[in-house]
């Protein structure tokens, strides 16, 4: 299976980032996700979670399936009209924050190997919203793509309200932000199980 990413460059205006920021200011952070200690090696953030059925939840969420509903026939996946865990993640990174390499979703294989075919739902796309402008932060690099030394990867998320789509079986990460805040949005589109 091959990996898939669509980047959107500044897809939504600043002041459609500007008020989630505002909503999320709102929120309290979720204890233990992104700031556990047993987690802070691999993730270390501020996460607020948008809940429907809330406005602000509606608002995104037909904002990003407009966005998402024209892209099928790129990533030609299988979805349902759902978000995991139906919450969208806000995702604060101050200094030194940082979320380590990784993937969101597993292919049949993995399942197997891991026996953890017991789910008939799966994340099939991961998305990323940048909120913040990137003179507002240095560092905090979002990574995509399989690791390979001998090309570095590229930083694929630059500006406010650039969206990035891309299949949740893809390596990603965000290097630690060295200055500054770093603002995202970000949620997985569920659909069955990889086949």
């Amino acid at each position: 299976m091959y990996t898939k990413l669509k980047v959107l460059q500044h897809q939504l205006s600043p002041q459609w980032c500007d008020d989630v920021n505002k909503h999320a200011s709102t929120l309290r952070p979720n204890p233990g996700i992104g700031s556990a200690k047993h987690v802070a090696n691999f993730r270390r953030c501020t996460v607020r979670t948008i809940n429907k059925p809330t406005p602000m939840y509606n608002y995104i969420f037909n904002t990003m399936f407009n966005i998402i509903d024209q892209h099928m026939d790129y990533f030609n996946v299988e979805i349902f009209r759902k978000i995991n865990n139906d919450a969208f993640q806000h995702i604060t990174y101050n200094t030194g924050d940082h979320l380590k390499l990784h993937i969101d979703s597993y292919t049949k294989e993995y399942y197997e190997m891991y026996k953890n075919s017991n789910t008939e739902v799966n994340n099939k796309l991961s998305v990323v919203v940048m909120l913040s402008d990137p003179s507002e932060f240095t560092g905090g690099d979002f990574f995509y793509g399989p690791v390979n030394p001998h090309k570095p990867w590229e930083n694929i998320l630059r500006g406010k309200g650039t969206v990035a789509i891309f299949t949740s079986y893809a390596f990603h990460q965000v290097t630690p932000v060295l200055s500054g805040t770093r603002k995202t949005l970000f949620f997985w589109v569920e659909g069955p199980q990889w086949r």
